[in-house]
């Protein structure tokens, strides 16, 4: 069981189940030297603003959110490529996991 207080002040409250899952959000981070200025330069936040799904697409980052959107927009269509400094994609996760991905 889990017990939590509602963001709007609510009484506290508890739920239960077999598995809980608790999201808690994330915030892109943006790396130099990409400039999120130039016109087809997206984050996370702002990739939503295409009027259409693009043929080709490369995603900078092998982390959660940039891994998550690299496999939405291929799904949709969109030729994908990953790229990222570190050696490892989702470098958080046990190594099993990264070799599935």
């Amino acid at each position: 069981s889990v017990e939590f207080t509602p963001n709007d002040g609510s009484a506290v409250r508890t739920i239960w189940g077999d598995a809980i899952i608790v999201a808690t959000g994330s915030k892109s981070a943006r790396y130099p030297p990409t400039d999120f200025s130039l016109p087809g330069v997206y984050d996370s936040d702002t990739i939503w603003n295409l009027n259409r799904i693009p043929k080709r697409m490369l995603v900078q980052g092998a982390g959660i959110i940039s891994v998550e959107y690299a496999l939405i927009f291929r799904k949709m269509g969109a030729q994908v490529t990953v790229i990222d400094a570190f050696p490892a994609f989702l470098p958080m996760l046990d190594v099993s996991l990264q070799d599935a991905v």
